[in-house]
């Protein structure tokens, strides 16, 4: 008799568990490949970050960011209009008390003005200027 209970107990977590993991548990949203070249006053950038968001990103805390690799990237960013954030970060000096400093002016990261309609299998190409 208990073990008639015990059995329909686990079954009955069993199927709680199975149904706490469908498909509508999170809702991830579609993500499309972007890639392109990021210059910096007509140089590749060597090594640094490029960011694509909207307010909608944003709010479900699934902003889209990626590697700059001489020049280059190549990531996935969900479909639409985007506010684009590039940075470079290098050290300001020798040492280990140097600081690190990025090369990109705000207009291009932190005050970005920079925007793109990502559609799917884009190429998308930044230059910025130094100024």
């Amino acid at each position: 008799m208990i073990w008639n209970r015990l059995f329909h107990i686990a079954v009955a977590v069993a199927l709680l568990g199975v149904v706490g993991c469908g498909p509508g548990a999170r809702d991830f949203p579609e993500r499309d490949f972007v890639q392109g070249t990021v210059t910096l006053g007509g140089e590749p950038i060597a090594n640094g970050s490029i960011g694509f968001a909207s307010d909608e990103d944003a709010a479900r805390g699934m902003p889209s960011s990626g590697n700059i690799k001489d020049g280059t990237y190549k990531m996935q960013v969900t479909p639409g209009q985007k506010k684009v954030k590039i940075n470079c970060m290098v050290s300001s000096g020798k040492g280990i008390n140097s600081e690190m400093k990025n090369i990109v002016p705000a207009k291009f990261n932190t005050e970005t003005t920079l925007t793109a309609n990502v559609t799917g299998g884009d190429t998308l190409d930044f230059e910025v200027t130094s100024k």
